[in-house]
């Protein structure tokens, strides 16, 4: 009795172990992409500044993905203080947090890192404001992609315009983030 019961208590513990993945985020580069009107104008930024933290439970992905919001980069200073001071107020807002919960991973997840293409709601804070945005991740071979649109009232953000060109309400955004597992 006592044997069985020491190797129940030694399996339940070694499930746990691998029921509870926790990951970090390696490095990762965030792009938006903006239109302008006319639509011929494409503004692309990036940043390479990410970090958060990850966790799969029971087969779920949870965690947070963060962007520092002064290290947006579209290629032209000019337009970057533009951007960073008069529309994003990074100094007031420097963090833009995406927030994921429950997003389904296959059953050898922990072995692969990787996941089918889903979809995904979680909830952006962005600008002092936080509200749920929708898109598709995917995760392969430890490479997570998440694609999302955003409109920029709902964040509170005036619609840039510059010497008569506006830039477009909705921005397409697309977060690449390399996770690998917690050292423990």
């Amino acid at each position: 009795m006592k044997i069985i019961l020491i190797a129940t208590i030694s399996i339940f513990f070694q499930i746990s172990a691998f029921a509870n993945i926790p990951l970090d985020i390696a490095s990762g580069e965030l792009e938006f992409l903006a239109t302008g009107k006319p639509s011929m104008l494409k503004i692309k930024g990036k940043s390479n500044d990410l970090n958060g933290n990850l966790e799969v439970k029971n087969k779920k992905l949870s965690g947070t993905i963060i962007v520092k919001i002064d290290s947006f980069d579209t290629g032209i200073d000019l337009r970057n203080k533009h951007m960073k001071e008069k529309y994003l107020e990074t100094e007031k807002y420097p963090e833009a947090t995406l927030s994921i919960q429950d997003l389904a991973v296959s059953d050898d997840f922990e072995n692969k890192l990787d996941s089918k293409e889903a979809p995904f709601t979680g909830t952006l804070e962005f600008h002092g404001v936080k509200k749920a945005v929708e898109g598709t991740f995917q995760i392969q071979k430890g490479k997570l992609n998440a694609n999302f649109k955003i409109q920029l009232k709902d964040f509170a953000i005036p619609v840039p315009s510059y010497l008569g060109i506006t830039v477009a309400d909705i921005v397409d955004v697309q977060t690449t983030a390399l996770i690998q597992k917690k050292a423990l």
